[in-house]
């Protein structure tokens, strides 16, 4: 098999260096499914998803000179993205142990390459979709696959290999694909994709139970508890909650049960002990070296200069802390940029896709405007389960976190002219509810006159009481 996947990626780089974006798919299947660690052997020792980078990065450069492509990256993402590498750079120039920075250097500069270089050529909307689609799919492939041929670590599933090698990254990143699956699966193209996407829903829960993680569950229960409240049929949501709850209670592992009820027990359990001593060990570092941090990649290093127990060295557990303890307080800054910025303009394309839905005036504008709203949503509930798994795990290079921000910055760009463009105007006399003449009033800036037409703005509509 391990042949053969690498016959089947050889046989691909061609194209990719022909079409970037088709590369850019194929370097995210690999990323997010990973076939590579599923076969072994030969297709582990090439790094497949490397070669494919490469042949893509090379076919885009061709093609933007010949001006076939026009890569999107004026954009902010791309702005604080290379801000984040100049930090980290500085900070590996005066790590305490320098070759180990530059270790943790370069394959983090590999991430965001890779990273932007997808996001850059999601210059269409469509190929933000496909982009998305092709994630969702891949990771929720790799979780069917690691449940049909599962891999223990203590009694707790683990995940394909790569970043979720860790049954704790593992629950975190199936967290932050559920949004996309529980909104996305609307925007599917095809009939039997959008039957895949909604079959893989309960398949993602299973999993994440499996995992046992605590920071997981934490996750999984603030980002449904915000997606039953910001989406449609809320009232119908909030209602299933007791007996969603009562269905974790009855088929959850005894052993998950009691790890989640020891959260608030942390003083009896090993490993939270062990996270309070790595975070206080993180903190010693961001006040003795503020501007820098240890250096990227030290702080397993140097865990013995700032510790005061007996503890056994751990990462420190929490992903500002590990930012704080790597590289310093400029880099923690840009890194919760990049994330309030993704989950700010996420949530906001939503929002003002459904203000736009609201009013438009034809089925064809409203199917326009909801993959807007769809992946939008899903974007931004990702990102509150990163947000908040983040706190109990260092994933400072998740690759997925990065995807998603990047993604949203690309939809901004790519919808700006969608969300601008005037909706065919309501019938006169026609009548509408509160929440379209709010939409109405906050799109045109006017007020809303009993039995008048407005004309006010860009988007004209009428309501008659």
């Amino acid at each position: 098999m391990d042949y053969a996947l690498v016959a089947l990626v050889l046989l691909m780089l061609p194209l990719a260096f022909a079409r970037p974006f088709a590369g850019a798919v194929a370097f995210t299947c690999l990323t997010y499914l990973r076939p590579q660690n599923l076969v072994g052997g030969i297709a582990m020792d090439l790094r497949l998803s490397l070669l494919v980078l490469a042949a893509t990065v090379g076919g885009l450069a061709i093609a933007f000179v010949r001006g076939k492509e026009k890569p999107e990256i004026r954009t902010p993402w791309f702005v604080m993205a290379v801000a984040l590498a100049g930090v980290f750079w500085i900070a590996a120039q005066n790590a305490i142990f320098p070759e180990l920075a530059k270790d943790a250097l370069i394959d983090f500069l590999k991430l965001l390459v890779g990273v932007g270089i997808t996001v850059a050529l999601c210059n269409t909307p469509a190929r933000i979709r496909t982009i998305l689609l092709t994630t969702v799919i891949s990771f929720g492939a790799m979780t069917v696959i690691s449940l049909a041929n599962p891999v223990w670590d203590a009694g707790r599933l683990t995940g394909g290999g790569g970043d979720y090698r860790d049954s704790n990254d593992f629950a975190l990143a199936l967290c932050m694909v559920l949004p996309l699956l529980l909104c996305g699966w609307r925007i599917a193209p095809k009939k039997a994709l959008r039957v895949v996407m909604l079959a893989m829903i309960p398949v993602v829960l299973v999993a994440i139970v499996l995992a046992q993680s605590r920071g997981g569950f934490l996750a999984l229960a603030v980002t449904l508890a915000v997606w039953a409240v910001v989406t449609r049929g809320r009232v119908f949501k909030i209602a299933l909650a007791p007996a969603a709850v009562f269905t974790f209670l009855a088929f959850a592992p005894p052993a998950y049960l009691e790890r989640i009820t020891n959260i608030q027990n942390y003083s009896h359990d090993s490993s939270a002990r062990d996270r309070l001593s790595s975070w206080k060990v993180a903190q010693r570092i961001a006040a003795d070296r503020p501007l820098t941090g240890a250096g990227p990649g030290n702080f397993l290093a140097v865990y013995d200069r700032y510790t005061n127990d007996f503890r056994a060295p751990h990462v420190a557990h929490n992903t500002p802390l590990q930012i704080l303890a790597n590289a310093g307080f400029p880099a923690l800054v840009i890194f919760a940029t990049i994330l309030l910025y993704g989950m700010v303009v996420a949530a906001n394309l939503a929002r003002r896709a459904r203000l736009r839905r609201s009013l438009a005036g034809t089925p064809e504008a409203r199917e326009s405007l909801e993959w807007i709203d769809a992946l939008g949503t899903g974007i931004a509930l990702s990102i509150v389960a990163f947000a908040v798994g983040s706190q109990f795990l260092s994933r400072d290079q998740l690759e997925l976190f990065y995807l998603l921000t990047g993604l949203a910055a690309a939809m901004a760009a790519q919808t700006r002219g969608v969300l601008a463009r005037s909706a065919k105007p309501a019938p006169i006399g026609a009548s509408g509810g509160n929440r379209a003449k709010r939409a109405c009033r906050r799109e045109n800036n006017a007020p809303i006159v009993r039995g008048r037409v407005i004309q006010e703005g860009p988007v004209p509509c009428a309501f008659v009481n």
